[in-house]
């Protein structure tokens, strides 16, 4: 995955509603996604409430409330901001972003949708608690029965869930007794991957012993792709950004009796010989076969078993926020990988002609499986990345609320024609969600 910070733009001017951002060292990375996030106006529109209450143990929530709140105040005056607070409270709670050095920008939203959300469930919580307190300290007073809620217990989902929250289903099968478990797993941004027909050789210098990533390789599903000593010096040892190794010999061999758990009809529009964000999105949600060390616990064989493992989109969300996996063997895919301004995600959905014995399955676990989902997304940001694993550069494609697109590399802002932001290098992109209706995949 790529670290930048990259140079600064030169001209601090503003165009319209997008606000520069001012470089205060190699925080490239920071900027694109902070511009792309000030543009999400469910997201935005939260923090200019007049009667926002924040709690000040919520450090990061504070600072990203000022900065949705001084951004609007400084393009109507200097036009741009220093979002120096917003990061030096990130970097207090994530150390790996201390020092000013060059970042990963995909990592930088992750780890800022986790630390805003888990601030919320914290407040939450402490809320949930003082309610029990109170409705147990008032049932004692009445005589009322004993209150068995758990302390602490929330239901309500957060307003990053709300915004950027999705689900997965995730079907794990033992290829021996074929059972089937499976489950659903929430997610804040997908990650879409480079079919392995258009890798890149390794270089020389990426070769030697295998390195197991620890919460990286392949999409998170279980196994963790083989990566090199080179890589685990030029990539955070999440590897986030980071494309899987093509199958092996014995994967394809058990590939053949995975089911696949997509909607095939969907499926067949999309072309498997071009490199495009409908394929990789594919490449995605394909099977995959878990043997070796990445064998599953089967409970009806009583041992560690070769199984399949895939993902399927249950539950879409708002805002979709997608990355596209360019840093393979410490090395960039630089190829363009075409994309749209409409995306469909019913392809990538449970399929519909499954049996009563399958359906069966999940209602047992509690799984409901809707007829169709919310598909159709209009594009709303890039985030674009120049250079290699190296060093490189950050700037941002935003759509903005006046209906035009901004270009922006950190202080310098100009507005830009929307057909000429489909031919970039996109790295991270934002999409919001408009209905049922799916067209086809650029």
């Amino acid at each position: 995955q790529k670290r930048s910070g990259g140079r600064a733009g030169t001209s601090g001017q503003s165009s319209g509603p997008v606000v520069g951002l001012r470089n205060i060292g190699n925080t490239c990375f920071f900027n694109s996604i902070m511009q792309n996030l000030n543009q999400v106006k469910p997201l935005t529109d939260k923090f200019l409430q007049d009667d926002l209450e924040i709690d000040g143990e919520r450090s990061i929530t504070l600072a990203f409330q000022d900065f949705v709140v001084n951004t609007r105040r400084s393009g109507k005056t200097k036009g741009h901001f220093s979002p120096s607070y917003l990061f030096s409270q990130l970097a207090r709670k994530e150390p790996r972003f201390r020092g000013y050095q060059q970042q990963d920008a995909h990592e930088l939203l992750c780890c800022l949708l986790d630390a805003l959300r888990t601030e919320e469930e914290d407040s939450l919580k402490e809320q949930a608690d003082s309610s029990g307190d109170e409705e147990e300290g008032e049932g004692k007073l009445k005589g009322d029965e004993e209150i068995t809620k758990p302390a602490g217990s929330v239901t309500t989902p957060t307003y990053i869930d709300d915004i950027f929250g999705g689900k997965f289903l995730s079907i794990v099968t033992c290829l021996k007794c074929t059972q089937v478990s499976p489950s659903v797993e929430n997610f804040l941004h997908l990650s879409a991957e480079v079919p392995s027909k258009f890798l890149p050789p390794p270089p020389k210098q990426a070769e030697g012993r295998g390195y197991n990533a620890g919460g990286g390789g392949r999409r998170g599903k279980g196994k963790k792709g083989r990566h090199t000593d080179y890589d685990v010096l030029m990539n955070d040892p999440g590897l986030a950004g980071a494309a899987p190794e093509p199958p092996s010999k014995e994967e394809i061999h058990h590939l053949s009796k995975v089911r696949d758990i997509r909607d095939q009809s969907e499926l067949g529009g999309i072309n498997m010989d071009s490199l495009d964000l409908g394929n990789c999105l594919k490449c995605f949600t394909d099977p995959e076969v878990l043997v070796g060390d990445n064998m599953v616990y089967c409970e009806r064989c009583d041992r560690n078993q070769p199984s399949s493992k895939q993902l399927a989109v249950l539950d879409t969300p708002r805002y979709l926020c997608l990355t596209i996996k360019r840093f393979w063997r410490g090395q960039k895919i630089s190829k363009h990988v075409p994309f749209g301004e409409l995306l469909c995600l019913r392809p990538f959905a449970p399929g519909e002609a499954w049996s009563e014995d399958f359906l069966g399955v999940l209602v047992k676990h509690g799984i409901q499986v809707s007829a169709s989902v919310s598909a159709t997304y209009r594009l709303m940001g890039v985030v674009e990345h120049s250079g290699s694993v190296r060093g490189g550069h950050y700037v941002s494609y935003t759509r903005a609320v006046d209906g035009n697109w901004y270009f922006a590399s950190d202080s310098n802002v100009k507005q830009v024609l929307e057909s000429s932001v489909y031919s970039k290098e996109a790295y991270v992109l934002f999409y919001e969600r408009l209905g049922d209706v799916c067209t086809p995949n650029a």
